[in-house]
């Protein structure tokens, strides 16, 4: 793998630009970084060393790859955590967070701080995204974890 990534996760969406490009035989990927609409330098600077590490490998740059920090684990059995109801969402994780089954993932609240619903980890997991706003509209995917497979 020439990515520095923790974490890899085999798409399952028909939708997409990278999507498109698989379902026509053209290889694809999509490589997601930081998070909460921030753009890091050293994100930045990550996505430079992958593209620069990826055309190494694909022998489009006669250049020494870029070492990586990470060798990407796979990620599998993907929960995406969808609220049904409007309100106001207080996480109880960051990305990157190993959680186990039945903690407390985060809870939803109405406007005046009553709580709608607490939310629980189905599975042993990492999470993997987040939504990172206190306003969370009906359909918002709060949380989205996965199983580490263990090599």
């Amino acid at each position: 793998m020439v990515l520095d990534m923790e974490f890899m996760v085999r798409s399952t969406a028909t939708t997409g630009a990278y999507n498109y490009a698989a379902i026509s035989g053209v290889p694809s990927i999509l490589i997601e970084r930081g998070g909460a609409g921030l753009c890091r330098r050293e994100d930045i600077d990550a996505y430079k060393n992958d593209l620069h590490n990826i055309f190494c490998k694909l022998e489009l740059l006669r250049s020494t790859p870029q070492p990586q920090k990470h060798t990407p684990v796979d990620v599998t059995d993907v929960i995406y955590l969808e609220t049904d109801k409007a309100g106001c969402w207080f996480p109880s994780f960051r990305c990157g967070d190993k959680i186990k089954q039945g903690d407390k993932l985060g809870y939803l609240t109405d406007l005046f701080g009553n709580t709608i619903t607490v939310y629980n980890a189905e599975q042993d997991s990492v999470i993997l995204y987040q939504y990172s706003a206190l306003a969370a509209p009906k359909g918002t995917i709060l949380v989205a974890y996965g199983k580490v497979k263990n090599n």
